[in-house]
């Protein structure tokens, strides 16, 4: 379900950003969305799920919630870094002030701070100065569609330094998610 926010981000570009919505485009978005769930539920389709409809409806929402925060970050005349220290501002304040009202507080220990740095400083700062800059050179759907690999590239890595079993279904999630890349391309190509 979080692997729902490319979708979002195309149908939100098309409706904030007035962006075209081509055949391409959506073709894209159906073999790059097959490829991560199959990547995911390992090929095993049956293996869904939908007895915890609140829990998918909450996830949903926060995919939602990112590919807004993405399409809207176009609108914003600010450079990238701003953005980003506009956002973590406010989403200290939002975490302040839900600590204060839903639990407590409680610092963490020596070991929870690097982990607490290394997310904060790479996993979200670095990375959302990336993609907040990816999308003010390109169209937020255009970019969108190239989010697909992510979940592959970990199946990957996961084969790689884990030593977990290459699944056929990587392969052929590999293949959806180059031809999902190639369709994209080949509409931005179009447009040049």
């Amino acid at each position: 379900m979080q692997y729902t926010w490319p979708i979002f981000i195309v149908l939100l570009s098309v409706i904030l950003l007035k962006e075209s919505l081509g055949r391409n485009k959506i073709l894209s978005l159906v073999f790059g969305f097959s490829a991560t769930i199959l990547v995911l539920l390992k090929g095993d389709i049956w293996s869904v799920n939908f007895t915890q409809m609140n829990v998918i409806l909450f996830v949903a929402l926060g995919a939602f919630s990112f590919a807004l925060f993405s399409v809207l970050s176009k609108k914003v005349k600010v450079s990238a870094i701003n953005v980003v220290c506009i956002y973590f501002f406010g989403a200290v304040l939002y975490s302040f002030f839900s600590v204060f009202c839903f639990s407590e507080f409680k610092l963490p220990n020596l070991k929870e701070w690097g982990f607490i740095l290394i997310n904060g400083v790479f996993l979200n700062g670095i990375s959302y100065l990336f993609w907040i800059k990816a999308l003010q050179g390109l169209e937020a759907s255009f970019a969108a569609m190239f989010i697909f690999v992510i979940p592959i590239l970990s199946a990957f890595l996961l084969v790689l330094v884990f030593g977990e079993e290459i699944l056929g279904v990587y392969l052929i999630s590999l293949v959806l998610v180059i031809v999902s890349g190639v369709l994209a391309s080949l509409k931005k190509k179009s447009k040049t």
